[in-house]
This record gives structure tokens, sequence and C-alpha cells, in this order.
């Protein structure tokens, strides 16, 4: 069986151009990542900015969590990593640290997503039963699955401790899978951990897609249907960035070997996936600005108030002049509020009408 040495710079290590290209993606990553998890964590813990089913804001927690450390212990390294154009730290315990680290947050990851996924639908289809449910059990489970998670690293070192190895092609510390049982364990842990998330996610999307047609024709259910768009968005995120990555690893044992010339499948669609599976870091957030409505007037509120700090002046339109954009949007909610009363109004006028 050939095995590449991924740990040789002259072969698979980037060129400057590509290098400050990826350096750049991490530091974007990294940057966004850490300051939108962040204040997803600060918002949703002490000012309660999300006004969603309490299981869905403590799974959402939990995610900016697993963000979060992501990009500190995996994207922070590989930007220096990438910059020197070597090992950032060349030290033992940090090759196992990182190694570990990335194996088992990009577990995680995946596993909150795919149980946030099928308890929206349970809360939807079930909601007597879920009444009495509270964070606590919520945090339970996520709790289950941050401890179970660490069955993938520890079953890479369990098999060969040393077989880490620095990859070239990302930057970062890898696992080189260079005993003949991965051949079978690689394909098999694979699709667990990446395919049969991706699986199980796409279900509970379309059960929940049907599910939400049902509610939003049914009076008084707008609270259950609350964080639907949210958990679709992060699935779909969530499916397009890992998927790229799934394919390789399942597909890795059975592709052919050049000894002499590495083909694009393992170099240039490697690096893609790697980069992809950031998409699910960096795109959370942003689901969150997009769908959560009381969030978003978190946010302006917040901004508001930095730009009068920034001023030394009170801002006298809705949203502190941050953007005309915003403008609009109060403008509409308060035609649609006056609206509501001058209906209201002249329906109580002509009741009175009538009466007479």
């Amino acid at each position: 069986m050939i095995v590449y040495d991924y740990n040789n710079r002259t072969k698979f290590g980037m060129s400057d151009k590509e290098r400050h290209v990826y350096a750049g993606w991490m530091i974007i990553v990294v940057t966004c990542s850490m300051a939108g998890d962040a204040i997803v964590l600060i918002s949703s813990i002490k000012y309660g900015a999300f006004r969603l089913p309490r299981p869905v804001v403590t799974f959402i927690q939990h995610i900016a969590a697993a963000d979060f450390i992501a990009s500190l212990t995996k994207g922070l390294p590989i930007i220096i990593s990438t910059l020197v154009n070597g090992v950032a730290f060349n030290d033992i315990s940090f090759t196992y640290f990182s190694f570990f680290m990335g194996y088992y947050i990009f577990t995680v990851s995946p596993f909150l997503i795919t149980a946030m996924a099928l308890i929206k639908y349970i809360l939807i289809k079930y909601p007597f039963k879920t009444m009495t449910w509270s964070s606590i059990h919520v945090h339970r489970l996520c709790a289950g699955i941050w401890i179970s998670s660490i069955f993938t690293p520890l079953l890479h070192l369990l098999v060969d401790p040393s077989d880490i190895t620095f990859d070239y092609r990302v930057y970062t510390h890898m696992y080189g899978y260079t005993s003949h049982i991965w051949k079978v364990l690689l394909p098999a842990t694979s699709f667990l951990v990446l395919a049969a998330s991706s699986i199980i996610i796409l279900f509970s999307s379309g059960l929940l897609l049907k599910e939400a047609r049902q509610v939003q024709f049914r009076p008084g259910e707008s609270l259950r249907a609350a964080g639907i768009i949210t958990v679709l968005l992060s699935a779909v995120i969530y499916s397009i960035s890992y998927l790229p990555l799934a394919i390789y690893f399942i597909a890795e044992p059975f592709v052919v070997k050049d000894p002499g010339v590495p083909g694009p499948f393992f170099l240039g669609f490697y690096r893609v996936g790697f980069a992809f599976l950031y998409f699910n870091v960096i795109g959370n957030f942003f689901v969150y600005v997009i769908t959560v409505k009381s969030f978003r007037r978190f946010l302006r509120r917040r901004l508001r108030k930095v730009v009068e700090i920034l001023t030394g002046e009170e801002t006298s339109q809705p949203d502190g002049g941050l953007s005309r954009v915003n403008t609009y949007v109060s403008e509409f909610d308060d035609h649609r509020r006056g609206t509501k009363i001058s209906l209201f109004t002249s329906r109580r006028a002509s009741d009175k009408n009538w009466t007479t």
C-alpha cells in the first residue's frame, strides 16, 4: 500500500500565493467566528436575545461554544503555520493537542446540529409530550454528545498513536492513516460521523418542512414554528461544509495512488474540502442574524449605543442612523402597527354604530 508523506513541504506545501489566500481565508474565519460566537453566547445567556424555544437556544449555545473552540485551537495555529510556512509550535504536546482538538471538535459539531434538527422536529410533532422539557434536559443531552465525541480521536490513538503528522496540504496536524486497518475503519468512521449525520439532517429537515407547512395554517401555533428556518439553514450550511471532506475520507482508501505524483484528489480536492469545513464555523452567526428577529433587535440596540458613545450624541433615528436599510425596516414596522391600530379603531367604531 502506497502511503504519502504529507510532512514533505517540497511535494505537498503551498506556493506563496496559495498560502496567502489560504491564510486570508482562515483569518476571516477566525475573526468572524470568535467575535460572532462570543456575541451569541453573551447575548443568549446574559440578555436573553434569542426568543426561541428553550431547547433550540440551548443547542445554539453549545454550537457557538464548539465553533469558538474550533477557531481558537485549530484556526489560530493554522494561520501562524501558514504564514511561517512550517510548524507553528514544534512541540510533542502541542502536536497531540492540535490533532486531538481538531478531530474532537469537528465530531461534536455535526452531532450537535443533527440532534438540534431531530429535537426541533420532536418539539413540533409532539408539543404536549415536550412541554415539560427544560434547558437542563437539553444540556444533559449536549453533555452526552461532548463526552461521546471523544471516541473519534481516541480510536485513532488506539490504532497508532505515532501516526500523527504535520500535513502541509492544510498546515495543521492530521492523522496519517498508514495502518492497513484504516482501509476498513476510515470509510466506516467517516460514514458514521459525517455521512450518516448528513443523511439524518436531510431526513429531519424534510420532516420539519412538512410539519412547518401544517403548523403555519393552525391558529396559535407560531411559537411552535419559531426557529424552524434557523434550524434548517444551520443544517444546510453543515451539509455543504462537511460533504466534500466526507466524500474524501470515504473514497480515499480506494483511490489509486501514484507514488511519484499525487493526483488532484489528494491535493486540490482535499484542500477545498478542508476549507469548506470552516463554512460551518463561520456561517452559524450569520444564520442567526438573518433568521432570529429578536437577535437582530439586540444587535441594533447595541450598535446604537456604540454609535452614541463614539459620537457623544444621542441618535434620533430608530436605529441610530446606522443604515438606511434599518430605518426603512423600522418605518415598515411602524406602518404595520399603525395599520393594525387603525383597523382596530375602525372595527370598534363600526361596532358602536351597529349597536346604536
